[in-house]
This record gives C-alpha cells, sequence and structure tokens, in this order.
C-alpha cells in the first residue's frame, strides 16, 4: 500500500491528489495518510512509524530542521521504505544529503540556500505530476492549479476556490477524492 501525507495547503493535496490518482491508474491502492505541517508534525511521523510494509510518499514538506526527525525517520524506516520525498522550499546541502538516507528519490526544486534562485519556480504538485504522470490532463491542471496558488498569481478562478475551500477547512480527504 502506499500512503502519502502532504502539506495542508492546495499544492501538497494537489501533490498527493496526482499520486493517487497514478497508482490507482496502475491498479495499485494509495490511500491520503493525512496532512504534514510543522505544526503536526511529530504527531505524524509517530502515525507513520505504526505503519507496516508500506511505501510513505511525503509532499512539500521539508523543515530547516529536519535532523530533529531522525528518530523517527529511522523508526519509520526500519518497517517501511518512504519511496519519494518532495518540497520546493529553501534547503541546505546538508538537508538534500539528510534526506537522501531515508527517502528513495527526491526531488528538491527550491533554492538551496545562499545559491542563486532557479529561474523556473517548480511547486510540490508540478514535481509530483512530471515524474508520476507526466502526460495526464487531469494531473497537468492539478499542478497549474497548485503552482498559481503557491507562486501569489492568483489569476485561476478555480484555483482559488479550491484553496479557499482548504483554507475553510473541509476535509483533505474529501477535497483528494
Amino acid at each position: 500500500m502506499r500512503v502519502i501525507y502532504g502539506s495542508p495547503q492546495l499544492d501538497g493535496l494537489a501533490a498527493a491528489a496526482i499520486l493517487i490518482r497514478a497508482e490507482r491508474l496502475r491498479g495499485g491502492e494509495a490511500r491520503f495518510g493525512g496532512t504534514l505541517s510543522f505544526d503536526n508534525a511529530q504527531e505524524q511521523f509517530a502515525a507513520m512509524e505504526k505503519l507496516q510494509g508500506d511505501l510513505v510518499f511525503i509532499l512539500d514538506f521539508l523543515p530547516d530542521k529536519l535532523i530533529a526527525f531522525s528518530k523517527h525517520l529511522d523508526a519509520i524506516t526500519v518497517r517501511n521504505r518512504i519511496a519519494y520525498w518532495n518540497s520546493h522550499h529553501p534547503h541546505d546541502k546538508f538537508t538534500e544529503d539528510f534526506l537522501k538516507r531515508y527517502a528513495h528519490t527526491t526531488d528538491l526544486s527550491g533554492p538551496v540556500h545562499y545559491a542563486p534562485m532557479p529561474k523556473d519556480k517548480t511547486c510540490a504538485a508540478e514535481l509530483a505530476c512530471k515524474r508520476f504522470l507526466p502526460n495526464d490532463a487531469v494531473a497537468q491542471r492539478l499542478a497549474q492549479m497548485a503552482h498559481d496558488i503557491e507562486f501569489w498569481k492568483r489569476t485561476d478562478k478555480e484555483a482559488v476556490q479550491l484553496s479557499d475551500l482548504i483554507a475553510l477547512g473541509f476535509d483533505p480527504k474529501e477535497l483528494i477524492e
């Protein structure tokens, strides 16, 4: 089973929806494990530790001090595998190397601290779309909406409405479905 965790904003939820769609199109099983944010990271990582024999996907999450979660990550990877981790947030080289110890595949599009900003900003949903469903119209649309909100363009009316629903506290699992 693939268990997907994403940030509680449109970017993380859209990325989760893309991965769940990809798995279902392949005939596999995937479920949304929950939202993952700085506020609930300890609780969610503890929940991940209880999984058994699953592939874990972590989307749109890269805390500056990821080392604080190393005990959780060690425990998670005893019975599971972190198959994929993506983020568009700034990070340092240490964090990149640290993540590679735990996650099979990482996509980090954010700038490395003290390095030039990337010319093209890419959000987590776009990373997931490119890797898992690059030619799927639904995945492309989700990625496009997430990009519009994540990088403050706010020109896509549907993206703004969906972001507002998320902010109002609609159930993320229902929105993903």
